[in-house]
């Protein structure tokens, strides 16, 4: 069995590359509660960092007081060099998608993408070229005299995009931005999200409560806690190394268990349906759209696994058909389990 130790209150490195976005020590309070306690970290150039965490944690906090709509009580921001204290929103080089993408409903879409342009002191047809250009990179060319009620979520989704575009910002802000719709939609906008980020080489934050789309967008992932970073690494470091018990259930693991004082993370890869291992009851058997979820009894330990289409059938071409109250020979690998603090 491992123990994992971390260090969580160093600045976090940036993978060598000098910080283009720093934020340091940032202290932001509402009244008595305090909403972001010291918060530190780093983005390379070009990198994409997800803020991960529950809703009330800190995350649209911190990302509102990047972009200046909220002041801070302590501490430092810097872009790009630039020290951002007292600079307002409109001069911080800083475009920004909200969750409810905050479109004008008396403008078109060309209106809309070129307000950003425009507040910045461009002429107007030089203001509307950049809001083509912009609709033109998320895929929305011919729609310019279109109001917003005419489009739909995910069209409205691509305005917001464009309108953050079209200022030509140091650092992209993204506060959820896929909630709103369904997930087909949501899913499909974000694999077409991914390569324009990498393509325009714009610094971004993604806050997002969504596990899985911060592992799918971003290149790092900053874990958030009732105001602090708990931690904060790449999507499959932070995932295969959770900095405590709190954390791996939060990212979606399944086998973590508490026993005489420990708290011991179960890795999938430590969980084997095979010949040789000890009988495990089947509770409970949930089909999933690309697989399924077994949920396990052995002793009084709950085991749970999730098995692709193509496991679920390889096993019952070994086991036979599944059925809840069957016992299944589950092998469990101990060496493998992390020792893990219930909060670190």
């Amino acid at each position: 069995m491992t123990e994992l130790r971390t260090k969580h209150d160093s600045l976090p490195p940036t993978s060598g590359a000098e910080a283009h976005l720093e934020v340091r020590e940032l202290v932001k309070r509402f009244g008595a509660v305090t909403a972001l306690r010291e918060v530190s970290l780093q983005a390379a150039r070009g990198e994409v960092v997800a803020l991960l965490g529950p809703s009330g944690c800190g995350k649209s906090t911190l990302l509102r007081s990047v972009a200046g709509l909220e002041r801070t009580d302590a501490g430092t921001l810097r872009l790009a060099g630039r020290d951002l204290r007292g600079v307002p929103p409109e001069r911080r080089e800083v475009g920004m998608v909200f969750q409810d993408y905050a479109l004008f409903p008396h403008l078109n879409v060309l209106g809309n993408v070129a307000y950003g342009p425009r507040e910045r002191g461009l002429p107007r047809l030089e203001a509307e070229r950049q809001a083509r250009a912009a609709l033109e990179r998320v895929g929305l060319p011919g729609l310019e005299t279109r109001r917003s009620f005419e489009l739909s979520g995910g069209q409205q989704q691509r305005v917001a995009l464009a309108r953050a575009l079209a200022v030509k910002p140091q650092l992209l802000l993204l506060d959820e931005p896929f909630s709103n719709l369904d997930e087909p939609l949501r899913v499909r906008l974000q694999a077409e999200l991914q390569p324009l980020l990498r393509e325009l080489e714009i610094t971004t934050l993604l806050v997002t409560h969504d596990q899985r789309e911060a592992f799918a967008l971003a290149d790092r992932v900053a874990v958030l806690r009732e105001g602090q970073v708990v931690q904060i690494g790449t999507p499959r470091a932070v995932y295969a190394r959770p900095a405590d018990a709190w954390t791996a259930r939060f990212l979606g693991h399944a086998n973590v268990l508490s026993e005489n004082g420990q708290t011991r993370l179960f890795p999938d890869t430590a969980l084997r349906l095979e010949a040789g291992g000890a009988p495990a009851r089947l509770e409970r058997l949930l089909f999933r759209g690309r697989g399924a979820r077994l949920e396990l009894a052995q002793g009084e330990r709950r085991w749970q696994l999730e098995l692709s289409a193509r496991e679920l059938a390889d096993l019952e071409a070994r086991l036979g058909t599944l059925e809840t109250g069957r016992e299944l020979p589950l092998a469990v690998d101990h060496t493998q389990a992390l020792l893990l603090p219930e909060r670190a």
